[in-house]
């Protein structure tokens, strides 16, 4: 890896941790009651909009939706590289 690739490795990640969430806002989001209460404080922090149905499928389609129009490049979100399992099926 070149020291330019580096430099761009570590600014992407200390912008991308900007976004996580606190341990204290990990711990309200715990303490949520039900998953309704989980969604409004999700649509509270600023996830989804204002205008989201206030269901997970509608507020993770608008986050995808953000970061698409941002100009992050869609395998960017993916969690892992997919890698096929040598698991044979019989």
């Amino acid at each position: 890896m070149s020291k330019t690739q580096y430099t761009y490795a570590v600014a992407r990640i200390r912008a991308l941790e900007a976004s996580l969430f606190s341990s204290s806002t990990i711990e309200q989001l715990l303490a949520c009651k039900d998953e309704a209460a989980c969604l409004r404080f999700l649509q509270e922090k600023g996830w989804g909009g204002t205008d989201t149905p206030q269901s997970a499928d509608a507020i993770l389609t608008k986050e995808r939706e953000k970061r698409i129009q941002s100009g992050i490049h869609y395998s960017e979100m993916l969690p892992l590289e997919y890698q096929p399992s040598e698991l044979i099926l019989p």
